[in-house]
């Protein structure tokens, strides 16, 4: 990756992992679909005077909206309503190597001896990560986190079938399209909406914002141009900073227990992380003319 786009996916990511804290925060005053709603609907707000009519692309849209729009977004964040940030955060990484799977099978992208050996560095990681959290969260939160693991690896290389598209376009229509689906899950499988809009503090419309603005508008603008202009076996690794950052806002913020498979999974992981991004080349022989 040229060095501009490592160094945005490093702002990113750190913003990514940080978001687990600022989403259990909204959890506590929103139910997780409803959270979602306000989300998404505040981004259509935004965006919508700057939607053009995506011609021959509504198919690919709608598949898209669902996917991860309406599955992975509910299934995570009402996984996230019942686990710690710290645990959500490691458990989600299981999307990297389903990315990498899916990217070698359908999009044809190599995966060498170095990738593999950074990969399984990496994986060791959070491993050792997983031991530091609490364990006595419920079965169905941690196998809801790794369903929205997988979803979102299969959200990632429709990414890349939207690369002409500019992602304030792409985010525009998301919202649009994923917004009403939501809505009517709410409704279905919720309860206490009113009570909980008129009852939300400063900080819990806050944390709406902060989503809409910053992760969906800013990060997630970013990261689709990351995809489009980069292999996703390259862009992808990077998330595997996401679990250090949200151990650390986990614990720091969030009280959460600190221990020393925490740090040793976190520095594990990060080194993981080196091997699969950084190639060291020989200089080439200098020809003479």
């Amino acid at each position: 990756m040229p060095i501009r786009d490592l160094l945005l996916g490093l702002v990113v990511v750190i913003i990514f992992g940080g978001n687990f804290v600022i989403v259990k925060i909204g959890l506590e005053e929103f139910p997780p679909i409803l959270f979602l709603v306000l989300r998404f609907g505040l981004v259509t707000v935004l965006l919508a005077p700057f939607l053009r009519w995506p011609t021959g692309r509504w198919r690919d849209l709608l598949v898209y909206s669902i996917v991860l729009g309406l599955l992975h977004f509910s299934v995570m964040y009402t996984s996230l309503a019942v686990l710690d940030a710290s645990l959500a955060a490691i458990l989600i990484q299981t999307q990297v190597p389903m990315t990498a799977l899916l990217a070698a099978l359908f999009l044809k992208e190599g995966f060498g001896w170095r990738r593999a050996l950074g990969l399984a560095i990496a994986l060791v990681g959070v491993v050792i990560l997983v031991g530091g959290p609490e364990r006595s969260s419920p079965w169905w939160g941690v196998a809801g986190v790794m369903a929205a693991a997988c979803l979102f690896s299969i959200a990632t290389l429709q990414m890349k079938a939207f690369s002409d598209l500019p992602a304030t376009q792409l985010n525009g229509w998301l919202a649009v399209l994923a917004t009403p689906q939501l809505l009517a899950l709410s409704l279905a499988v919720e309860t206490g909406h009113w009570t909980a809009i008129a009852s939300a503090s400063t900080v819990g419309w806050a944390a709406v914002v902060w989503q809409s603005v910053v992760i969906v508008i800013l990060c997630f603008g970013i990261w689709y141009r990351l995809l489009s202009r980069n292999r996703v076996n390259d862009v992808m690794p990077l998330t595997l900073l996401v679990p250090l950052v949200g151990v650390i806002g986990g614990v720091t913020i969030l009280g959460e227990a600190m221990t020393r498979s925490l740090v040793l999974g976190g520095l594990v992981t990060v080194i993981g992380v080196a091997v699969m991004q950084i190639r060291w080349r020989p200089p080439k022989p200098t020809v003479p003319p």
